[in-house]
C-alpha cells in the first residue's frame, strides 16, 4: 500500500484483500477499516452518486402506465419456452434459487442474461414511449434468444437480480411467465454487498452504507 508503484485501482484491490485477511485473522475492526476504505475508493473510482439511481427509479415508475396500457395481451404459443425471471437485489440469494429450480429436467439455468437490459431498458425508463408493437418485438427478440439456448427445454431462468427495475416490461411482454422475488434480512443483505468487491457501474450504490440503505428503500419501494 505505501508502495509509489501502486495506482488507486491497486489500492482498492488491497484494501479489500486486507479486509478479508483480518476477518479470516477474527480481527473485525481492523477488517471494518480496511473494508471502508476500499469503498470509499471504489465509489470514488465510479464516480457514483445516489441521486443516480434515484432519478433511474422515478424514471421507471413514470413509464410503467404507459407500459401496461400497452401490454400483450394474448399469449403467444409459437415458443415453446417460458422464461422464469428470478429476481431481487443482488446477493439475495437468487443463484442458490435458481441453482434449486434448474435441477428440474425441464429447466434449463440461463443464469444472469441481459437480453432484457440491452432491449428493453429504453421501453422501462420511458425513453422510448412504450407501443403494443415494440413490446412485441421485445418479446420475440428475448424469446427468440432463449429459445435458441434452451431448445430442448419447456422454461428457462434468467436470474439476472437487477431485473426487479423491469418487472412493469416484463409483465407487459410476458403474460406467461413467472416471476419469483427473492428476499433476505435487509442488513444481512446490505452488508453482504458492502462486503463485495464489485466492479460494475450498476451496482456503484454498494461502495457506501448509507446509499446501500437508500438504495435498499428504493428497491423496496418499487417492488
Amino acid at each position: 500500500l505505501s508502495s509509489e508503484d501502486i495506482d488507486t485501482k491497486g489500492q482498492c484491490n488491497l484494501f479489500f484483500a486486507l479486509a478479508k485477511a483480518y476477518q479470516d485473522f477474527g480481527e473485525l475492526a481492523s477488517a471494518f477499516g480496511y473494508l471502508k476504505e476500499g469503498n470509499k475508493i471504489g465509489k470514488k473510482l465510479l464516480s457514483y452518486e445516489i441521486c443516480q439511481d434515484e432519478v433511474i427509479f422515478k424514471s421507471l415508475k413514470a413509464a410503467a402506465k404507459n407500459l401496461y396500457k400497452c401490454a400483450v395481451r394474448d399469449e403467444m404459443d409459437s415458443y415453446k419456452v417460458k422464461p422464469i425471471f428470478i429476481l431481487g437485489m443482488p446477493r439475495s440469494g437468487t443463484t442458490l434459487v435458481e441453482q434449486i429450480i434448474s435441477s428440474h429436467s425441464k429447466i434449463y439455468g440461463g443464469g444472469e442474461l441481459e437480453f432484457l437490459n440491452i432491449h428493453g431498458s429504453d421501453l422501462a425508463l420511458g425513453k422510448i414511449k412504450a407501443s403494443n408493437s415494440n413490446l412485441k418485438e421485445i418479446r420475440e427478440i428475448y424469446l427468440n434468444n432463449v429459445s435458441l439456448m434452451a431448445s430442448n427445454f419447456s422454461h428457462i431462468t434468467d436470474k439476472m437480480p437487477h431485473n426487479f427495475q423491469y418487472i412493469g416490461l416484463i409483465l407487459s411482454t410476458f403474460p406467461e411467465a413467472k416471476i419469483i422475488h427473492v428476499t433476505r434480512d435487509p442488513m444481512a443483505t446490505c452488508w453482504s454487498n458492502f462486503k463485495c468487491h464489485f466492479t460494475n457501474r450498476s451496482l456503484g450504490f454498494s461502495y457506501d452504507l448509507l446509499d446501500l440503505v437508500k438504495f435498499y428503500k428504493l428497491y423496496e419501494e418499487l417492488m
